[in-house]
């Protein structure tokens, strides 16, 4: 089983404003690439705490961020072997909006697909708690796997970049993710080596001929809190935990990990059906998978007790520009919010749809309304 013991260290980050084509070519070079300093400090504090808020609020949860001791497998929600949680309406959680609304996340992806008329998953995220006390929290690795499947020749292009915002930095000490980097030059030859890539779904493992006998290197991708890191889907990825080494270092009492997925592809691949279903999935806080063009819900509908009902009644050119100068729509979702559910706001008319939480939660960086 791969640790960090195992893999290189990445340290490769880039300026999206004076780095934009080196970003680029790292990413059809490698297949991943890291972001710099997409959000501020001060919008990170402010994630963790909407991450926290989140997870205190799922029924019957009896984990408290002031203390570490409760944080047990039986009251965690994020998965003890990975750290994804992606059920409960965590997709349309405030943690999850915060990390979409940041401008230079929709920048790179604009950059990506040559379009700024894109659309956004309404993915999950990723917890790891710290392990330096309780072996038994230590994650998984190995799990090494793509999301895209290659046996299907209209999906063997580069038609998938994920990413995520990280909200902790990365490194030998922490885990996270990492790549085999290149893997997507030789992701249809091992879709096709699959047994079970004639199947629809995407979710691919990677086989010992990739993984061994390719060449490619396997990397842990360090980044800062506050980066966003991309990758395309047909490249070798997992995450793994950090250097028993390194346990030492960690706090016992904060997260290890944490960051919100976002992936975010061009309006125009959707179809009609697929906006509506997304615009179901907003109004009743349904998480999905990392697709935004493709609609596959994840984890079912959340209970209503604990996620605000969402709201996609439009109003007025008039109401809107009131609202924005006055408290009386202060909970109105931001145009830039509405243009990543379904793109369905005409450029003259700067409408703003009634939602009742997200715009008062995000700062002002983050809300462009």
């Amino acid at each position: 089983m791969s640790t960090a013991e195992d893999l290189v260290e990445s340290y490769v980050r880039f300026n999206l404003a004076t780095e934009k084509a080196e970003m680029l070519d790292y990413l059809s070079k490698y297949g991943y690439a890291v972001i710099k300093n997409v959000a501020s400090s001060q919008e990170i504090e402010q994630g963790i705490d909407h991450l926290w808020d989140f997870m205190d609020n799922l029924p019957d949860n009896k984990c408290k961020r002031t203390d570490s001791s409760t944080w047990g497998d039986s009251d965690w929600y994020p998965a003890p072997r990975n750290g994804i949680l992606n059920a409960m309406g965590t997709g349309q959680s405030r943690f999850a909006w915060q990390a979409r609304l940041f401008p230079q996340v929709k920048e790179t992806f604009a950059a990506v697909w040559e379009t700024e008329d894109l659309i956004t998953s309404f993915d999950g995220v990723n917890v790891f708690r710290p392990w330096v006390n309780e072996q038994s929290w230590k994650t998984r690795g190995s799990w090494w796997h793509v999301d895209q499947n290659g046996y299907f020749e209209d999906r063997r292009q580069r038609i998938s970049v994920q990413g995520f915002v990280a909200y902790t930095s990365a490194s030998e000490m922490t885990g996270g993710f990492c790549v085999l980097a290149g893997s997507h030059k030789q992701f249809t030859e091992m879709s096709l080596r699959n047994e079970l890539s004639y199947m629809e779904g995407n979710y691919l493992k990677a086989d010992d001929i990739i993984l061994n006998e390719s060449g490619f290197e396997k990397r842990l991708v360090c980044c800062e809190a506050g980066d966003l890191v991309i990758w395309d889907s047909r490249t070798v990825h997992c995450n793994t935990p950090g250097k028993d080494s390194e346990r030492d270092k960690q706090d016992p009492s904060s997260l290890l990990r944490a960051c919100a997925y976002v992936c975010m592809t061009p309006l125009a691949w959707a179809t009609p059906e697929t906006l509506q279903a997304r615009r179901t999935a907003f109004l009743h806080n349904e998480s999905t998978t990392h697709w935004p063009h493709i609609f596959v819900s994840s984890g079912g509908k959340a209970c209503a007790h604990y996620l605000p009902t969402n709201s996609l009644t439009v109003l007025d050119e008039e109401s809107s520009a009131k609202g924005r100068g006055s408290t009386t729509f202060t909970q109105g979702i931001s145009i830039s919010q509405r243009l990543l559910i379904d793109g369905n706001i005409a450029p003259d008319s700067y409408a703003t749809l009634v939602y009742n939480y997200i715009e008062s939660s995000l700062g002002s960086g983050c809300n462009v309304s």
